[in-house]
């Protein structure tokens, strides 16, 4: 009213949005070390902005390292925003303990004992009789690397090696026949060492005495020629004399057939 005692009126209309309802998802747990996507919202018209992260992603990825609150704010088309959240817990990873490395002589066996996980499964080039056992036995034939995952209560995974090295005792074989008629088996005669030689000499003679081949490495080998010519079939008489890392001295005498 004015003083007058005149009046008028107006209307207008005032719209109410309903505020964005984000979803951040459910609280979960995951293995220190791994990556989930959070957030179930998908509306593309809305903003979105994620602490601590600083994501501006609908469905961000994250790898926690310790348990934490994820936090989303969104602004919609109206300018209208709303808020949730989710906690991430994080679980710590087994300390899988495999046996110390160790080693074995050619031909032994060696016992590997895993703990601080609830499964396990082994690995390695080598054959493994049980691999989802705790405690396996193994002979490798040359020095192996063993492999072990353990899974805990939690589904979490953790890892441990052990090397298995492989030795040999020390020994010389020389073969008692061999045969160079080149179809590619057994052709050329090798001096043949296990462990720790050294200083090795091999000398061959015919059976008149002749010396028709000598060698001090193990990987030169006779092919059954001297001077160029094939040598007859027959016996030849050797002698080898060599030296181990710990100052044995190695002597041998025989004979080795030729054949052909």
């Amino acid at each position: 009213n004015d003083s007058l005692n005149c009046e008028d009126s107006a209307t207008f209309d005032v719209q109410v949005f309903a505020l964005p309802e984000p979803d951040a998802g459910e609280d979960t747990c995951v293995c220190l070390g791994e990556n989930l996507n959070i957030g179930k919202s998908l509306e593309a018209s809305w903003t979105y902005f994620w602490n601590p992260t600083g994501s501006t992603l609908a469905q961000p990825e994250v790898q926690p390292s310790q348990t934490t609150t994820y936090i989303v704010n969104v602004l919609d088309q109206n300018g209208c925003t709303g808020v949730d959240s989710l906690e991430v817990c994080v679980y710590l990873l087994p300390d899988i303990q495999a046996a110390s490395d160790t080693t074995i002589i050619y031909g032994g066996q060696a016992d590997l004992i895993v703990s601080g996980g609830l499964n396990y499964d082994w690995y390695s080039e080598d054959n493994i009789d049980c691999p989802d056992c705790p405690q396996i036995s193994v002979s490798p034939d040359s020095s192996t690397v063993y492999y072990v995952r353990g899974l805990d209560l939690n589904g979490c995974e953790g890892f441990d090696t052990v090397m298995v090295s492989v030795e040999f005792e020390d020994a010389i074989l020389i073969p008692n026949l061999f045969s160079p008629n080149s179809d590619g088996n057994n052709d050329i005669l090798y001096v043949r060492t296990f462990g720790r030689i050294k200083d090795l000499h091999f000398r061959l003679y015919n059976r008149w005495g002749k010396l028709v081949f000598e060698s001090k490495d193990p990987d030169f080998g006779w092919d059954g020629y001297y001077n160029g010519e094939i040598q007859a079939v027959d016996a030849y008489v050797y002698h080898l004399i060599a030296n181990t890392e710990d100052g044995e001295v190695i002597e041998q005498k025989g004979d080795v057939t030729l054949m052909r």
